[in-house]
């Protein structure tokens, strides 16, 4: 599932259709993407988008790293925080020019 916001009065808002939006979105969240739409953030900000099995073998030391002119930085984060012991699950952030890209499977 892929969420995406345009700033609007200083907020954040969120957009039902993200190529008619694609000029403006400053935020895209990536919940659980499928290959359809990992390409299409593809196509739309010219970068690799990580998989699952990436982000969850990526290296301490390689967490943070700059390709095709993005920022990509994973960290493990807390996920289903509503139980007694959280999962630790991978986030990854892209920053690709003005935009933020989230990208988590859990």
């Amino acid at each position: 599932m892929i969420k995406a916001f345009v700033v609007d009065n200083d907020r954040l808002r969120l957009v039902d259709d993200l190529l008619a939006n694609s000029e403006t979105i400053v935020w895209a969240d990536l919940f659980n993407p499928t290959k359809e739409e990992e390409a299409t953030i593809e196509s739309w900000l010219g970068v690799a988008i990580p998989t699952r099995e990436e982000m969850e073998e990526i290296e301490i030391s390689s967490r943070l790293y700059v390709e095709d002119g993005a920022y990509f930085m994973t960290a493990t984060l807390p996920a289903q925080t509503e139980v007694d012991d959280p999962l630790m699950s991978p986030v990854t952030f892209v920053l690709a020019g003005t935009r933020l890209i989230t990208v988590r499977y859990h």
